[in-house]
């Protein structure tokens, strides 16, 4: 799955999006195409969606063993 940064450069709106703006967006690829043929946007940038390392942390405690873990009551529900 890919996003792109686009650019409107016709002189109408594109889906919603006024001339000169720039808007992210999942499009068709032949739809892209045609919408860039057509002068009415401009493929600035390729967007891969991905997670940085380290950007994602667990809360306090949730890597803790069992032994360790202060989730008593959340394992004896799970349980029964």
């Amino acid at each position: 799955m890919k996003f792109g940064i686009y650019k409107v450069t016709g002189s109408r709106s594109y889906r919603g999006h006024e001339p000169g703006t720039e808007f992210t967006a999942q499009l068709d690829r032949n739809a892209q195409i045609r919408a860039v043929n057509r002068g009415d946007i401009l493929l600035l940038e390729w967007i891969i969606p991905a997670l940085e390392p380290g950007s994602v942390t667990f809360p306090d405690g949730w890597l803790a063993s069992p032994e360790q873990s202060d989730h008593r009551g959340a394992e004896r529900r799970l349980i029964h």
